[in-house]
């Protein structure tokens, strides 16, 4: 037994990780796509953040959109980061389990993710 999703794919729990300026959270969460399928990714939580980001090549192509802007992106140490010419509609579910078992069906998050060369699946900022 466990906070496994019926599909197989394993919940794992919160994980800190060190960072740049102190411990960053790593989660696997849930992401709906906007054709309805179920994945876990990989979301690192930054509040440093100023966007959502995706990882380039996580999603396919045809699920994906041009922004009526493009952004550019600029890394923590002030390089610059490729992406931000293409966005997808993602929501996320977070759960509540404690001891195992889930106690709560959760919230979902909607939100707009650009695609950018990332090393984790998701970055889920502040906003």
């Amino acid at each position: 037994a466990g906070p496994w999703p019926k599909d197989g794919s394993k919940m794992t729990p919160p994980v800190m990780m060190k960072g740049r300026g102190g411990k960053q959270l790593l989660l696997n969460l849930e992401c709906f796509l906007p054709d309805r399928r179920k994945k876990i990714y990989k979301v690192l939580v930054d509040t440093g953040a100023e966007e959502n980001l995706v990882r380039q090549g996580l999603i396919p192509s045809h699920l994906l959109r041009t922004p009526s802007q493009k952004l550019n992106f600029v890394t923590a140490n002030g390089e610059p980061m490729e992406g931000g010419d293409q966005t997808v509609s993602l929501t996320l579910k977070f759960r509540k389990y404690e001891n195992d078992r889930l106690v709560k069906k959760g919230h979902n998050l909607k939100g707009i993710f650009y695609e950018a060369q990332i090393k984790v699946d998701l970055i889920l900022s502040y906003l």
